[in-house]
């Protein structure tokens, strides 16, 4: 009995080992998913972090997602580097926050949705992006455009 006993605290010593110690985007051993994730067979991920709540999204999204969601939160600022290591990134919906200016976008990056914001100045945002193919910021607020805030979206087809 007595090496039964053992054996089952030494268990629960192992299984603390794994016990959650944080949250995370899409969740792994340690940690609980903060996002809903799918891992498409391609190895790719669509992460959906809609309707959170979130001021700030996490940081350890999947370096090879696709699509990431993350409308109807409290956004007001996405820091650059969050995106800028998402280089398979295409598709990013950013709606119904309360951003006031946009990030910078991977280069790749095809549509961009943004609208219901308080984006006052696009100035920059979309440098470089060659594979950008739609932008909509319905009621963004945007005061400004300038001639040049498109000048290297040659593939734009809707704005």
């Amino acid at each position: 009995m007595t090496t039964l006993v053992w054996i089952a605290f030494l268990l629960m010593e192992i299984v603390g080992l794994f016990k959650v110690l944080g949250q995370s985007a899409c969740g792994n051993i340690t940690s609980t998913a903060v996002c809903r994730c799918l891992k498409n067979s391609d190895g790719t991920w669509k992460v959906n972090c809609s309707g959170l709540g979130l001021s700030v999204l996490p940081n350890d999204i999947p370096v090879n997602t696709t699509y990431l969601y993350a409308e109807h939160n409290n956004l007001t600022e996405i820091s650059h580097d969050t995106l800028l290591r998402l280089q398979h990134l295409r598709y990013i919906v950013l709606d119904a926050n309360k951003m006031t200016t946009l990030p910078k976008f991977p280069k790749e990056i095809i549509n961009i949705y943004a609208s219901y914001n308080n984006i006052q100045s696009i100035d920059g945002a979309f440098d470089g992006l060659t594979s950008l193919f739609q932008v909509e910021m319905n009621h963004a607020r945007v005061k400004v455009i300038k001639n040049t805030t498109f000048k290297d979206n040659l593939n734009l087809y809707r704005m």
